[in-house]
This record gives C-alpha cells, structure tokens and sequence, in this order.
C-alpha cells in the first residue's frame, strides 16, 4: 500500500540491485618466469595450506559478540528470522537477540545491551534523558499495524471524551500511547479527558467484549487477534485511527548509546547489512519469514502475514531516501504529540538530526 506523500523506498517494490557489502573478486595473477612446481614452491604452498587449516577455526569464532533487546513487534521479528537464517552469521556477528522490557535502558546504562529494535519514541521519553540515545536505522513505519478499536457505537475519536480506553501493553511499546495521543490532539482532546488503562491482550479483549471499556489500542499481532476474537463472539469493532494517515508517527529504530556507536562503527555497518539481507529474503520468501516471525511471536503465520502486509520496512536504499527528510518531519510530528503531552520535560521540539546518527548507514550505502 502505497500512501500519498511518502517515497515510493519500502519492500513493496521489486528488490533493488544488491550494491552494498559486496566483495570484489580479485583475480589471480602469476608472476612471468615462476613456477610454482619447484620442490622450494611446493614447500612453500603446502606450508600455505597448514596454516590456512590452522588458522581457518580460530577465524571463524572471531565473531563480534552484539546484544540487541527487541521489542515485540511484527517488523522486528524479522531480527529473528536473521539469525536463523544466519545472515548476523555472514557479518561474523554473534548476535544475542533479548527481549524489551521496562529495565532494557537501565541494561544500556550499565552496559549489558548494545543496541535496541525500538519504537523511535524511546529517543525522547524521560526513561532514556540520562543516555545520549541515537538511532541509526529506519526499520519499519507502522501504517495499519497500531490502531485505535472501539465498540460498536463509537465512530469518531471526538466520541471518545470522558472515555474508558485500555493501551494493550504486552509489548513494552509506548506506540500505542503516541497513536492515541496523537488521535486525541487532533481532535482538541488530551489523554487527559479520557480514563485510561493499560492492560494485557487478553484482559483488553475481555473488557471491551463486556462493555467494561469504550476502546483499546493495540499493535501486531495483539490488534489482528483481538480484532478477530471481537468479531466471532460479539461482533466487530470499530476502528477509529491509525498511523496510516500520519505515515512515521510510530516508526521502528535501530537504536544505540552514542558512546558506543562511536566505539563500534563497522560492527554496526555489520547489523545493517544483515538487516538488508533478511529484508531482501522476505521479498523472496515471504511465507517462510511469515512462518519464522510467527514462531518468535507465538502466534500464526497468517497473522504475521497481516501485521507484514500492514508494514512498510525500509532497507538500506531505502533509508537513503527516506533520510533525506521524510522521516525527519515524521519524527517531528512524534516530537509535538510527545512535547504535548509534557513527556520532553523543558527539552522543547527537538530536530530529527539531534537524535540520529547517520554515518554508518551512508557508508554501507557506499559499500564500504
């Protein structure tokens, strides 16, 4: 799907020409005169090849070792897909993939987690203001992957004032809470005005089919399960917003500490060529990458398949283009919803470009 005012960069176009990260054959060139079949050669070459032997697996464990807390989320499961396929394996990364969860900064903070697959949100929260935060990596934008449900009867967001509303939280993701917030300022609401809630999928899904709240947001896999459990017992529920109109208010970012992108700037350039390669595999593959995000997820491969087609993922290409100032109004939207809501504290709007750190994604568009 294809949304007005967005660059056409997302997977849903054919597969662009691999450029990045890829080698360059050398060819061979004897030198005129030397013969390789003398008795000093042939000791020379079998000395060659007792080395490369030995040598070949204590080179294939010099992995860099990279822990990466992701969050639980259809986009970022491909993260998963990747290293089962081996695609950190190529970068020789030893990747070590956590889950997100509400002591994830303070792991970053004490150095036990390198890098995060996070909702860009996560840059400008009060939980993340003692670290210096960055991202360097657009993943994915959400575009009818968060959505506001409500019972049958409530049809606009301006219905919602004074409302009971849950925030499904199975996730660890404040994506939902900007959805709604930002759905609520557009309509001359807060959060304020309404009654909220956060609650587990399950316990959301019991609450609305009872009557016992007026609305929930949720986000893949939870809202497609929710939104067909609704359906089958007491009838379909009414969706009101999604990010699909405000394409990049809830994005997903490769994030990490500044200090330590400054200190590991090839291994990250590592992190996204295999982000590329597993991107580039979904196109190819895409009921084995269904199958494979819906075994991290605990879920079924047809509602990932939902969650994917409700996705836009960027690759490397892609974020050139992207990052050539798309996103950086995307994230400026986020910034006001955020800013409104008191959560930058006297910070005010801040720039895009403060909090991203572009250099390794530019040079393996270069392939370098």
């Amino acid at each position: 799907m294809v949304h007005e005012g967005m660059p056409d960069t997302s997977v849903n176009l054919p597969a662009p020409v691999d450029r990045h990260g890829r080698k360059k054959c050398r060819r061979a060139v004897s030198r005129r005169g030397a013969s390789p079949f003398t008795a000093s050669g042939l000791a020379t070459l079998a000395l060659s090849i007792l080395l490369l032997a030995t040598l070949h697996p204590a080179q294939a464990q010099e992995h860099t070792p990279v822990r990466i807390a992701v969050q639980d989320r259809v986009a970022l499961a491909l993260l998963h897909w990747a290293a089962e396929r081996g695609d950190f394996e190529q970068e020789q990364i030893a990747v070590e993939l956590l889950p997100y969860d509400n002591e994830t900064i303070a792991q970053v903070a004490d150095g036990n987690i390198d890098l995060l697959a996070a909702g860009a949100e996560v840059l400008l929260q009060d939980a993340s203001a003692a670290l210096d935060l960055r991202g360097v990596l657009v993943l994915a934008y959400s575009l009818e992957a968060n959505a506001i449900l409500a019972r049958p009867g409530i049809r606009d967001v301006v219905a919602l004032r004074g409302a009971s509303i849950a925030i499904v939280a199975d996730d660890s993701s404040s994506a939902n809470d900007v959805l709604l917030a930002h759905a609520l300022q557009e309509r001359g609401l807060s959060m304020a005005r309404v009654d909220i809630s956060y609650l587990s999928e399950a316990d959301a899904l019991a609450a609305i089919t009872a009557g016992d709240i007026d609305a929930l947001v949720a986000g893949e896999p939870a809202l497609s399960r929710i939104e067909q459990a609704a359906a089958a017992s007491s009838g379909s529920l009414i969706r009101l917003a999604d990010p699909s109109r405000e394409a990049g208010l809830v994005a997903d970012l490769l994030i990490g500490e500044e200090r330590w992108l400054r200190a590991n700037k090839e291994t990250v350039k590592r992190v996204i060529r295999a982000w590329d390669r597993v991107v580039r595999a979904l196109i190819r593959e895409p009921q084995q990458a269904a199958t494979a995000i819906a075994d991290a997820l605990a879920t079924t491969p047809v509602i990932t398949t939902i969650g994917l087609d409700a996705t836009r993922l960027f690759d490397t290409e892609g974020n050139i283009e992207l990052l050539r100032g798309t996103y950086q109004k995307a994230f400026s939207a986020m910034s006001v919803v955020l800013e409104r809501r008191g959560q930058l504290r006297a910070r005010g709007v801040p720039s895009a470009n403060r909090y991203l750190d572009l250099a390794p994604l530019r040079q393996v568009a270069r392939g370098r």
